[in-house]
């Protein structure tokens, strides 16, 4: 119950939220002060979160820079957290828009850069738990020959904090010493490169899949996109996560 409360409470995170928050009270108000005073809020939170040139200031300082790894550097593993596969309406597997996180983690594997490759990804669907992303993952690996005994799956997490903790049972088990490669999205990583410290393991960070800040600036960065808030609830989940984890501690 308490998981699927979470789920429902993350909405109040987001901006859009706020603004429809904003206008309904605004909608019950008496005075005319209060409902100018409520309008003029719910459109200044509007215009800030959904022009891109904003997002791209945050996010340039909240991603980590891309990672340059040494010529003749190896890792006994990388890592790479699962969120880069949904499942469709036949329960069938596909590659969504976080990919990245995949096409990188396997480019650093097939160029040398770690010895065996591991997936940390359940499902998150808080209803039906039938589908495994690792293990789908597993035979699209088979598919682009990575050799049956240079993979390490996690299938049962559901999220950042399971994923480490299974994680370190599965290297430990194999006697793979540190420090490893964590692959994840750059809005994923701060949080995702906490956990893991905390949780014991030594990690070097491959941040990938940006999606915010990284272009050259364009004018239309200064007009309102209403994807950019959809983005912002990405960035504003991540953040509030990470603080969470620090205030909560890692149990």
């Amino acid at each position: 119950m308490f998981f699927i409360l979470s789920k429902v409470l993350v909405y109040f995170l987001f901006p859009y939220t706020w603004v429809l928050l904003l206008l309904v009270w605004r909608y019950r108000a008496r005075s005319a002060r209060r409902k100018r005073n409520l309008l003029i809020a719910a459109c200044a939170i509007f215009l800030f979160f959904s022009i891109p040139w904003f997002l791209n200031q945050f996010a340039r300082l909240w991603d980590p820079p891309q990672a340059e790894i040494p010529a003749g550097k190896k890792y006994s593993c990388v890592i790479v957290l699962g969120g880069f596969v949904s499942e469709d309406r036949n329960k069938n597997g596909f590659f969504n828009n976080a990919s990245d996180r995949y096409i990188e983690a396997l480019k650093l594997y097939k160029q040398g850069y770690a010895e065996h490759i591991l997936v940390s990804g359940g499902n998150s669907n808080f209803i039906d738990h039938s589908f495994g992303e690792g293990h789908w993952v597993y035979g699209q690996l088979l598919a682009m020959g990575v050799p049956e005994s240079d993979m390490l799956i996690e299938n049962a997490s559901s999220n950042t904090l399971e994923n480490a903790k299974l994680t370190r049972k599965i290297l430990d088990s194999a006697h793979l010493p540190p420090p490893y490669l964590l692959v994840t999205s750059a809005f994923h990583m701060p949080r995702a490169a906490w956990v893991f410290n905390k949780a014991g393991m030594a990690v070097d960070i491959f941040p990938c899949n940006y999606i915010a800040g990284k272009g050259s600036f364009n004018f239309m960065d200064l007009l309102p996109q209403l994807y950019t808030m959809d983005t912002w609830n990405v960035y504003i989940k991540e953040v509030v996560g990470l603080q969470v984890y620090k205030l909560k501690g890692l149990k």
